[in-house]
């Protein structure tokens, strides 16, 4: 039972496998922190994380605290997060992982090789929550992740240019609102989801797959699709679901298939 803070050390942290090198969080906060600048060569791996809650902060100098990536925090740093398994955590936002990178949106955080699964977040993200980062999910599976809010599995928001590769996002829910695999708002940068295949995923409100869009209605953002499958998800409003307020939202839509 512990949590980890790298404390803005670029050092690789490496356990046996995932299935076998488990860091416990005991409800204690988030079970791993990155917040003081770190890199790609902050290197997590080989490891589950499981049991946290959140790290409980002021995230927005805004007077009020709430709990943030349960399983993983990442703030202003782009960590490499590989050949994880990432399950069992809960936050308000980011049940797994929670990113923000509000300073500098072209840091570049990436997952690769996770496991994401059963996490819940009572706000936005069961999954993934990347706010104002350039994130790379890539070579992942995210399933049975839940949000009481948007993104079942991953939620992106506003500025940033992100990936999304080679991943299966199955069987997550947004329980209150949009995209129950993915879904964005106030995108204001470009998004790319090559070689994905996103189904069986649940929305109460629009787009059970995938919900691409722009409401701030100033700053062209695309949505590039890409060989990718999105199929047999529910939700009020049909599979994938694309608005914008101010015709600056784009799709590119390259040998998929949705329904």
């Amino acid at each position: 039972v512990e949590n980890i803070n790298f404390n803005g050390k670029n050092i690789l942290v490496q356990g046996a496998d995932m299935e076998t090198a488990i860091i416990d969080g005991n409800q204690t906060g988030a079970v791993v922190r990155f917040e003081n600048g770190e890199g790609n060569s902050a290197n997590l791996k080989g490891f589950s994380i499981t049991n946290g809650n959140g790290y409980y902060v002021d995230q927005f100098n805004s007077g009020s605290l709430s709990y943030y990536g349960g399983g993983i925090y990442c703030f202003s740093s782009s960590p490499k997060l590989s050949n994880l398994k990432i399950t069992g955590n809960s936050s308000g936002a980011g049940g797994a992982i929670y990113i923000n990178n509000g300073i500098d949106s072209l840091l570049s955080p990436i997952i690769e090789n996770c496991l994401i699964e059963n996490n819940y977040s009572g706000g936005n993200a069961g999954g993934v929550f990347s706010y104002r980062s350039s994130t790379k999910i890539l070579n992942s599976v995210l399933h049975s992740n839940s949000a009481a809010g948007d993104g079942g599995g991953v939620y992106f928001v506003q500025y940033g240019n992100s990936e999304v590769t080679n991943c299966l996002i199955y069987g997550n829910t947004a329980s209150d609102n949009y995209g129950g695999g993915i879904s964005t708002t106030d995108m204001r940068g470009d998004l790319y989801v090559n070689h994905c295949t996103i189904v069986d995923n649940v929305a109460s409100g629009d787009a059970g797959g995938l919900y691409w869009t722009d409401t701030d209605g100033a700053t062209e953002a695309n949505l590039y699709l890409k060989n990718s499958i999105i199929w047999n998800n529910s939700s009020g409003s049909g599979t994938l679901w694309t608005t914008d307020d101010g015709f600056n939202i784009n799709g590119y839509f390259i040998g998929s298939l949705s329904e």
